[in-house]
């Protein structure tokens, strides 16, 4: 069975989420070759002011990464926080 691997695009100004699919890449180097082509592309056509603005991850879809509710990062824990976030609130109660 073939494996669904995704490019995950994250305008981390916006919040928005654009998936483009790349379960027909030959490779992981196409993969990540795709990604350097999308970076040029945005600053190129100055989609993005700054390079920080765009995170761009590899993703499956029996191993998705759930977005932390607190800082927005990829995390693969079970609940809404990443490991870092969940540390800090436990502290501080």
């Amino acid at each position: 069975m073939k494996e669904q691997v995704f490019i995950k695009q994250r305008d981390l100004k916006t919040g928005k989420n654009t998936y483009y699919d790349m379960s027909d890449a030959k490779s992981v180097a196409c993969i990540n070759e795709f990604i350097d082509w999308c970076i040029a592309l945005d600053k190129e056509f100055e989609r993005v002011n700054m390079p920080d603005n765009v995170k761009y991850s590899i993703i499956s879809h029996q191993d998705v990464p759930k977005e932390c509710i607190k800082c927005h990062c990829e995390s693969y824990e079970d609940g809404p926080l990443c490991m870092p976030c969940d540390l800090e609130v436990t502290a501080n109660v």
